[in-house]
């Protein structure tokens, strides 16, 4: 068995290239939809998959397409471990970047050496550490 989140989300272009960015992932599976969007993308890094994605405006009505999204903070959060510390300041440097709101910036604590918690700009809670 394997588990693998799916984030449906505004802007899938854009949040992979910061996702590939932050966490050193390259893309797997990927099909597109006629806009270039992401119907699906897999993330991955080396030869497993971390997460995927598909734009959200392409797998709700077009009723609900026209309500506001709300993008609530933390609706979805991740937590990646086992990083060098560049590696956990380099993700911190690009998921901090018009963040919904950044709980802690990069500090130690009793379980790991160092980590920090932002929710990005999609509205994804990270908590990413060695």
């Amino acid at each position: 068995m394997r588990v693998v989140t799916q984030l449906v989300i505004e802007d899938t272009i854009e949040a992979a290239e910061m996702y590939m960015n932050a966490l050193d992932l390259k893309p797997g599976l990927t099909v597109k939809h006629d806009d270039g969007t992401y119907a699906h993308l897999s993330l991955m890094h080396g030869d497993k998959e971390i997460l995927s994605m598909t734009e959200r405006r392409h797998v709700i009505s077009e009723e609900q397409a026209r309500e506001p999204y709300d993008a609530t903070p933390g609706t979805a959060g991740f937590g990646i471990y086992g990083l060098s510390k560049e590696a956990v300041y380099s993700a911190y440097e690009v998921l901090k970047m018009d963040a919904k709101k950044i709980v802690d910036e990069p500090k130690n604590s009793p379980w790991l050496e160092l980590f920090f918690i932002v929710i990005d700009k999609f509205g994804v809670g990270w908590q990413v550490g060695t």
